[in-house]
């Protein structure tokens, strides 16, 4: 569940620019009985703008996010228990992305395919994990990586039967692919002598990449184009899963 607020500008040659404020509240789990639980708050800015008679599109942006929760991992020498950590990943990144737009004139619909990029270098701190005996002591600088989405929208819109209202119903599916990444220095500790054998580890953290796939519906609604409300979901599996859940306005002046 998230919360967005930003300002959009369009030229008089087409293009437009912007920034977005959010929030969200995120939950993953993975393969390895590991939950983490959090808060994601990032900024954006952002521009775009269409050529070939506007069958093209191209955008492209910076984002800067800091991500903070706690995670929780089933303990292996304590069956039925966990450990704990309350870890933050301050990201920075930027991306690109080109698509067309394709009108589905026999259901009324259009439908938006798009290929994008995106690099990003993050830092991870308050990775130390407490609880059992094989709690783990981490430490890690930052992370490296790149993915590439390639994916479809599908977009419909009506309006309400006294035309005082207007709807858009539309859906994001693609594929994702997230290449591997590497920290400088990762190490993990574990002091108690019944746990580890209070054995530390110093190597590079080698970040698996995979790919994966995305789903996201919403619904926009408002009296005009210039007032909209939205409700939508994202579902995103890939080396785990992450759901999400959104609600915002927008107001353009």
């Amino acid at each position: 569940m998230g919360v967005h607020a930003g300002l959009i500008r369009q030229t008089d040659e087409g293009a437009n620019y912007g920034f977005t404020l959010g929030a969200n509240r995120v939950t993953t789990t993975g393969d390895t009985s590991a939950k983490f639980e959090g808060n994601d708050i990032r900024a954006d800015v952002f521009a775009g703008t269409t050529f070939y008679n506007d069958l093209l599109s191209f955008d492209a942006g910076f984002s800067v996010g800091r991500l903070s929760g706690e995670t929780r991992r089933d303990s292996v020498m304590a069956p039925g228990t966990t450990n704990v950590a309350s870890p933050t990943a301050t990201t920075i990144g930027g991306w690109a992305r080109i698509g067309t737009v394709l009108p589905m004139k026999a259901v009324g619909a259009y439908a938006t395919p798009f290929l994008g990029v995106q690099v990003s270098s993050t830092s991870l701190s308050n990775l130390e994990e407490t609880g059992q005996v094989d709690a783990l002591k981490v430490t890690a600088k930052t992370i490296a990586q790149t993915s590439l989405r390639a994916g479809v929208g599908f977009h419909k819109q009506w309006e309400s039967e006294d035309g005082t209202w207007r709807y858009r119903f539309s859906a994001d599916l693609g594929y994702l692919n997230q290449g591997s990444g590497e920290t400088s220095d990762f190490t993990a500790t574990n002091a108690d002598t019944n746990g580890l054998n209070g054995q530390s580890y110093t190597s590079p953290l080698r970040v698996t990449g995979g790919s994966g796939y995305y789903f996201a519906p919403s619904i926009n609604f408002g009296p005009n184009e210039n007032t909209t409300y939205s409700l939508g979901l994202t579902y995103e599996k890939n080396q785990g899963t992450g759901t999400g859940f959104n609600i915002s306005y927008r107001k353009r002046f």
